[in-house]
């Protein structure tokens, strides 16, 4: 198995003075944004858009990433779009909320709630045949992960690998979280095996401001001022886990990657770019106490009558 290098950078802020030559920075230690993104490619930027939080709050991706790398797309002749499936609240309220509504509209591309039904083949035929995946995603020319870093308080923590469950429609992700939530591992093997299904080509996660505690939706924003980048999902969700000391317990997404040998887990093993990783450690980042994956039926359809009455709520 070979390990991707991982791209760091260090970063205080979202401004673009500070953003624009750190990412600079990042994408150049990778070989530059070119080397993945050709004149008429079109481009998915997957963000992490779970809910219609204001991007302050450190839940979403924030939308200055996103319109830096969109105009950098742009910039090389490239058709970009941003697409996802938020867990939470309507996708116009979504993409209005987390800022990435006027990203668009500025820069003129288009966002793409995904719930449509695909077929993507599995890596892993044991743990999964397949996965229905919006055939807008599949569809892109080349996907760039575009991850926020997160305390979890199901899977310990999110960064790049749980963030392409999101390319499932709609509330079938909540459906395969019943389904598969057996053990928290079993759900575990069943993110990273789609993760790894998914023809991603560089992942860029966004932890300028991270969240600590209650996440993924309702921590604590956490300044850690990091980019990070790689060709690999499970690299860059190894090297984040370091930087904030993550407890063996809060590490599942990786243990599943590493049981089904998809990629390095062990950040003393992968070649770092960039800013030096123990310069951006901390020793006092938050975790939260974990509640496991499972999903009752009960929950199931709880969370379906909420998601309808808040979209008509939103829409109406």
């Amino acid at each position: 198995m070979m390990s991707e290098p991982v791209a760091l950078q260090r970063c205080a802020g979202y401004d673009p003075d500070t953003l624009e030559p750190a990412l600079d920075a990042l994408l150049d230690s990778l070989g530059g944004l070119e080397s993945f993104v050709e004149e008429g490619h079109s481009v998915l930027l997957k963000p992490n858009l779970i809910a219609a939080h204001a991007p302050e709050r450190g839940a979403t991706t924030h939308p200055a990433v996103l319109a830096s790398l969109a105009r950098r797309c742009l910039a090389l002749g490239a058709r970009p779009f941003i697409g996802d499936a938020p867990a939470w609240g309507s996708p116009v309220a979504v993409a209005r909320n987390t800022g990435v509504s006027a990203v668009c509209e500025a820069l003129g591309i288009a966002f793409v709630n995904f719930d449509r039904r695909g077929w993507l083949p599995s890596l892993r035929p044991a743990i999964a045949a397949g996965f229905h995946v919006d055939p807008r995603a599949l569809g892109a020319d080349v996907i760039i992960n575009c991850g926020k870093f997160k305390a979890h308080q199901q899977l310990g923590f999110t960064a790049c690998v749980k963030n392409l469950y999101g390319v499932m429609p709609g509330r079938e992700k909540a459906w395969h979280h019943l389904a598969q939530s057996r053990t928290d591992l079993v759900f575990a093997r069943y993110v990273a095996t789609l993760a790894y299904s998914l023809p991603v080509a560089l992942h860029v996660t966004d932890a300028i401001v991270a969240m600590e505690r209650s996440g993924p939706r309702f921590g604590v924003p956490r300044p850690l001022g990091v980019l990070a980048a790689s060709r690999g999902a499970a690299e860059v969700d190894a090297v984040l886990a370091e930087i904030t000391g993550a407890p063996p317990g809060h590490r599942m997404m990786l243990d599943a990657i590493a049981e089904l040998e998809l990629g390095e887990t062990d950040a003393r093993r992968l070649e770092i770019l960039g800013s030096r990783l123990d310069d951006l450690r901390v020793d006092d980042f938050q975790w939260p106490e974990l509640i496991g994956v499972f999903f009752s039926p009960a929950r199931l359809l709880r969370g379906w009558l909420r998601q309808r009455r808040m979209m008509a709520r939103q829409e109406g």
